[in-house]
């Protein structure tokens, strides 16, 4: 049985700066909007970055970090091409109280851990301001794999670092702080449109042994207090939408 830390809670994945490829065989996945239209980001301007465009992604169930191993078996892959983009703002929101001084929600968690804020933003996103924050870079890989790593996609990698402040249930007006940090980019698969009108999917789970749940462990920091997990691996999974008002479903094809 997985120890859950952090439960019910959704993310919204703001993408920017796609980099499609210059020529994308047929068996080679590219993003569509409608299904089957390759998506263009010459024609659009995102974030005040012209010939961009912005997708919104939008968590499917509930993202998870787990502290001991996962039960059950990784997707079977598939077969892909390069797709790349830079991830500027990971803002997540759970069921909890209206976090103090804001309108978001805090995460949900259970086995003796309060309410939790992640912080996973950096450049001012959602007031927030982290070392090793966002900008991330999403790359897509062979067997419709991707990876997510620190820096955007126009920059050297380096790391990811999240913060989690949990409050403690025996004192409420008390919290703890635990840093987490990964040093290389975590790995994940991605559904393709092999069905009309089927969203995309992108997937980071936890596999059933060490060396698969390697692919997206965190470590803690130094100087966490001893009451913060030394490791936990992350789960989630999320699909991507026009960041317009109306929001449609975006193709991987």
């Amino acid at each position: 049985m997985s120890k859950k830390l952090i439960t019910a809670c959704m993310a919204l994945v703001a993408l920017a700066a796609f980099a499609l490829p210059a020529a994308a065989s047929a068996t080679s996945p590219v993003v569509t909007h409608p299904t089957g239209t390759v998506l263009n980001p010459e024609t659009g301007e995102c974030t005040s970055v012209k010939k961009t465009i912005c997708i919104k992604g939008t968590n499917v169930g509930k993202t998870k970090l787990l502290t001991d191993p996962a039960e059950g078996t990784s997707p079977l892959p598939l077969t892909g091409g390069v797709i790349e983009a830079t991830i500027h703002t990971a803002t997540f929101e759970g069921t909890g109280g209206v976090i103090t001084g804001g309108t978001m929600h805090e995460c949900t968690g259970l086995n003796g851990i309060g309410e939790m804020t992640p912080t996973t933003n950096g450049g001012g996103t959602d007031g927030e301001s982290i070392a090793n924050g966002t900008p991330w870079c999403l790359k897509s890989g062979a067997s419709d794999t991707f990876t997510i790593r620190g820096g955007a996609c126009t920059a050297e990698s380096r790391k990811i670092t999240f913060i989690l402040d949990a409050t403690k249930i025996s004192h409420p007006t008390e919290f703890n702080e635990c840093k987490y940090e990964r040093a290389t980019a975590v790995e994940g698969t991605f559904q393709t449109d092999t069905e009309a009108g089927k969203d995309a999917v992108l997937s980071v789970k936890p596999g059933s042994t060490t060396a698969e749940r390697a692919k997206t462990t965190f470590t803690g920091e130094t100087g966490n207090s001893i009451e913060c997990p030394a490791r936990g691996t992350l789960e989630m999974s999320f699909t991507l939408e026009t960041d317009t008002a109306t929001a449609e479903p975006i193709y991987i094809s």
